[in-house]
């Protein structure tokens, strides 16, 4: 097994440019777990619901609002981003993400749900800007490409594995401990992540540079946000996710609850059906880059 694993190094560290593999395994890992919890609330959207006695609505609401809140935050945090050590980010939101989902499984009212579920939010938050800013510090600028493939898998990874898992679970053991074991392998990783060191901000494009302005002040926040509403491209896409996040949010949680009482499937075939749509999103990837 050492000599495999070698010998899949020796393969794969050329193509990062010789650079550490671990920063994008970890980074990685914390991405796929956030994306697991993801999944599994999901697939599980009948069982929460019925638990907690809501209505479609209701739920939908708690759904929508908790993504809507998680998305305006990310400024703040991409601010800090800018302002403190990525590492330390990344620590905290994996022990967030954690400790949330393992507390989506324990709570046992409608108020709480909502407040765990935006805080496990904010821990999967970290995983935009900041994962995104170190890699591109971690690796140099030929091996980025490969680095970002990767890393932007871990999300179909996250529905293949936990829509699966989580059903799995669910129909042997309830849905609450689909949430609850999800912590154990969350916090090992986090753990793990405490061997992270913080790299220089643009190390890895221009040495020299990346020196003089690791002295320099960041960006103050006005001059970042008029600088980027400036370029077109940028603009349109911003509009663009108020009419894609209508559309898909609800897809959720509505999916589930259609497969549930059209067709009376449980959990397990739901995670199933979800797995099954994660691998066709990492087949459709794989298949578009070769």
């Amino acid at each position: 097994m050492p000599t495999s694993l070698a010998r899949l190094r020796n393969r794969v560290e050329p193509a990062v440019g010789g650079a550490a593999l671990f920063p994008l395994v970890v980074l990685f890992l914390l991405f796929f777990f956030d994306e697991f919890d993801t999944a599994a609330f999901g697939v599980l959207a009948p069982d929460i619901e019925h638990s907690f006695h809501l209505t479609d609505t209701r739920f939908g609401l708690i759904v929508i609002l908790n993504v809507s809140i998680v998305l305006l935050l990310a400024v703040p945090v991409g601010w800090l981003g800018d302002r403190m050590k990525r590492t330390r980010l990344v620590i905290a939101g994996g022990v967030l993400a954690g400790v949330f989902s393992f507390l989506t499984g324990i709570v046992g009212t409608v108020a709480l749900l909502f407040v765990v579920r935006i805080a496990n939010g904010l821990g999967r938050l970290i995983n935009e800007p900041v994962h995104s800013s170190l890699l591109a510090d971690y690796y140099p600028p030929d091996s980025r490409g490969l680095v970002y493939a990767v890393h932007r898998t871990a999300p179909q990874w996250g529905i293949a594995v936990g829509a699966g898992v989580a059903g799995a679970v669910a129909a042997l053991f309830g849905w609450q401990a689909a949430f609850i074991v999800l912590i154990v392998p969350i916090l090992v990783t986090v753990v793990v992540a405490l061997r992270l060191r913080e790299p220089r901000r643009g190390a890895t494009d221009d040495p020299s540079s990346a020196e003089e302005a690791e002295a320099e002040e960041p960006v103050p926040f006005r001059q970042g946000a008029r600088t980027l509403w400036a370029v077109p491209t940028l603009r349109r896409e911003y509009w663009s996710y108020m009419f894609i996040g209508a559309g898909v949010i609800p897809l959720a949680y509505l999916v589930p609850l259609y497969y549930k009482r059209a067709f009376g499937l449980g959990p397990f075939p739901r995670g199933l059906i979800f797995a099954a749509s994660g691998l066709a999103s990492l087949a459709g990837l794989f298949i578009a880059d070769a």
